[in-house]
């Protein structure tokens, strides 16, 4: 509750520090564990205190944040976690994990040689998605 709050009100001078915290792959990996112990344990208190800890790491505008939280190892749990937005009833939450898996195709019309290329559309496509539907 203590990081959820923390993010949610975070002083100008403060932002620098808790982006650099939560870009520590230590942080990201228990972030994850409490993640994914959360939805296989059905606990709605905790899937909701994850959403705003997700929603307030983005509300830090850090670039080299949003891009880490973003990436292909990582989006798929952290769309999971913005899945259960505290403000919206449960019939009315997008599966936005199942969006993007299932709704979503990517059709290359031009043969890419540079896979760090096709990563860069692909984030930008994930980061598109994030600011209209995930944080809207």
């Amino acid at each position: 509750p203590e990081l959820a709050r923390a993010l949610t009100f975070v002083l100008p001078s403060q932002k620098e520090a808790l982006a650099n915290e939560c870009l520590d792959e230590r942080f990201i990996a228990a972030l994850r564990q409490a993640f994914h112990t959360a939805e296989d344990s059905h606990n709605p208190q905790d899937l909701m205190l994850l959403w705003r800890i997700a929603r307030g790491v983005f509300m830090l505008a850090n670039h080299a944040l949003t891009r880490r939280y973003m990436r292909h190892d990582m989006f798929e749990d952290t769309m999971g976690m913005l899945e259960f937005d505290e403000g919206l009833p449960e019939d009315r939450r997008i599966c936005h994990r199942q969006v993007l898996k299932v709704g979503v195709r990517f059709k290359q019309v031009l043969s890419f040689q540079d896979a760090e290329l096709l990563e860069r559309i692909h984030l930008n496509y994930r980061l598109q998605y994030l600011k209209d539907y995930a944080l809207a």
